[in-house]
């Protein structure tokens, strides 16, 4: 019975240090949204490809680039998947929140996306 509930003990631990990186943030190439939503657009991985720690917000916050349709904020942190890295990494999510209506295209760390508000 000890045995046991070590062993569950142990699978708990390993599957709440997972949780938080569990989420694969996908891709967003073509968004629409009304004023006030928000979404992850992609998340970002750090050049040291660590599948453990996603980068701060504060060191890609000011890698963004300027949008009269709404702001960038943390989108928490979660997983991608880089061919550059070979597999999983670790990532921070770049969320999108729409406050202004129209349509932008721009270049988000390398891959081009489009959004309009309506």
């Amino acid at each position: 019975m000890r045995r046991s509930s070590a062993l569950c003990a142990a699978i708990l631990v390993l599957a709440s240090g997972r949780a938080a990186l569990a989420e694969d943030f996908p891709y967003r190439r073509d968004v629409t949204l009304s004023v006030g939503e928000s979404v992850v657009l992609k998340g970002r991985r750090d050049n040291n490809c660590s599948t453990t720690d996603a980068p701060p917000w504060n060191h890609i916050g000011s890698g963004l680039p300027e949008s009269g349709l709404g702001t960038f904020s943390d989108g928490g942190e979660g997983t991608v998947r880089s061919d550059t890295c070979g597999g999983t990494v670790a990532a921070r999510g770049i969320r999108f929140t729409a406050t202004g209506a129209g349509t932008e295209t721009f270049d988000l760390f390398g891959d081009t996306i489009t959004i309009t508000v309506e």
